[in-house]
């Protein structure tokens, strides 16, 4: 390590990653190692976090802290049975009240776009605590419930605040409709975005959408960083699949990569693989609710799709990716998050970084897939066997394409390149 950071003490600055309400997303684990490979020492805060999917880069890595907060119990219970002292029944009686006011008090929470109480009071003070009365160069809040975290130790240890977004949720998205917390949520996210010095977000266009949708009138600093992936290109070809799955060496393998579920045509593609020819085959990796992955087993009569279900640590999701030959990457067009997704889908970058063209929908943002020649754009479902034909005859330079795009547009280190030099003038 050369010109690194360094505090006033001679000691690495400290960056604090805030993740909160969210599955744990690569973009957080490669901040974590790209700032500590730059000379930070990164705490990073995780409070009830989805670590479904290993990451074990960001556990034992030098230079990175991970504090997992856990809120504590505030409603008083009683032990073995035993009654209950005239104190804690007022204590009882009390929480009973509050919780019978906290629909009206929600809606005036709403109203003032206050974010109080959504990260529990002992949320914060462990927080507190855990950072020991040091300085911090900025505080980075990872989607919303990270944000609306790093924005309350902001007002208590004020420092430069910088939002990550991963999700472009509007207003009208369904999950901010689907309760008074969700719709507490998105106020407090704009509330605090309104302070945020510097925004990280994928591309221009859908901080553009951010922005408008969030209020943010007042400047802020725009950094973008496509979802990328760590490392260099992997030309190796993996096994993983013909081994894991009994798939014979001379096979097709056309992937659906992450969740298996029907608002990722799951349920077309599986019916669309029927009539694939002999040689090709359907994989779906990722997890799916067993309901699904039964109606899938159900269509597949002619015996074209395989089912990977078990998820692998992100170091190894290379190793599975080069079992195929085509990647589909397709989403929904009901919502922009969903829409706009040419730098934001982590299966795109990992596809691109293992060689693997891609089939995806001809969505505005996708349009570098076109011109880099590394994949191909459809209209429509039905389009994919001949995409993936046209792919197959010209395979090795589709793959090598593949390759020059990831480097191009993918590589983590040298798109967060911006953060770390906004990071340097706060120093």
């Amino acid at each position: 390590m050369s010109d690194l950071p360094t505090g006033t003490s001679g000691e690495r600055p400290r960056v604090a990653l805030f993740q909160a309400f969210w599955r744990l997303h690569s973009s957080t684990v490669y901040s974590a190692q790209v700032l500590a490979d730059s000379g930070y020492r990164v705490e990073v805060f995780l409070f009830t976090v989805d670590d479904s999917i290993p990451m074990s880069a960001l556990n034992d890595a030098e230079g990175i802290f991970v504090h997992r907060i856990e809120a504590g119990k505030n409603f008083p219970r009683s032990a073995g049975g035993s009654s209950l002292p005239v104190p804690q029944l007022r204590r009882i009686f009390s929480a009973l009240r509050r919780r019978a006011m906290m629909p009206l008090w929600s809606y005036v929470l709403l109203l003032l776009k206050s974010d109080k109480g959504l990260i529990p009071k002992d949320v914060l003070d462990q927080t507190i605590r855990a950072m020991d009365g040091q300085r911090y160069t900025a505080y980075i809040g990872i989607e919303k419930g990270g944000l609306i975290w790093a924005g309350a130790i902001a007002r208590r240890r004020p420092t430069a605040l910088i939002y990550s977004n991963l999700e472009l949720y509007k207003r009208n998205h369904p999950f901010f409709v689907s309760s008074m917390w969700a719709r507490r949520i998105k106020a407090a996210e704009e509330m605090n975005h309104a302070r945020c010095w510097a925004t990280i977000v994928q591309d221009p266009i859908r901080g553009n959408v951010l922005l408008d949708d969030n209020r943010i009138t007042r400047s802020t600093r725009m950094l973008y960083v496509p979802t990328s992936r760590m490392g260099r290109p992997v030309s190796w070809k993996s096994r993983c699949w013909r081994r894991q799955l009994g798939i014979e060496e001379d096979k097709i393998v056309i992937v659906s990569h992450g969740m298996i579920a029907e608002g990722r045509f799951c349920i077309e593609l599986a019916e669309l693989a029927q009539a694939f020819p002999d040689n090709w085959l359907l994989v779906f990796h990722g997890f799916g609710e067993r309901s699904i992955i039964h109606r899938i087993s159900n269509i597949d009569t002619k015996q074209h799709v395989r089912l990977s279900l078990d998820l692998v640590d992100l170091a190894k999701e290379p190793e599975v990716m080069r079992s195929a030959d085509i990647s589909l990457v397709l989403y929904q067009n009901e919502t922009q998050n969903d829409c706009l997704t040419g730098f934001s889908s982590e299966k795109l970058a990992l596809s691109l970084q293992c060689g693997v063209p891609i089939i995806a929908f001809n969505y505005p943002s996708y349009e570098h897939i076109r011109d880099e020649g590394c994949g191909i754009l459809v209209d429509d479902l039905s389009e994919i066997p001949r995409a993936a034909s046209k792919i197959l005859a010209d395979y090795a330079n589709y793959s090598s394409r593949a390759y020059r795009a990831f480097e191009k547009y993918y590589r983590f280190e040298a798109n967060f390149q911006k953060v770390l030099a906004a990071l340097n003038e706060l120093n």
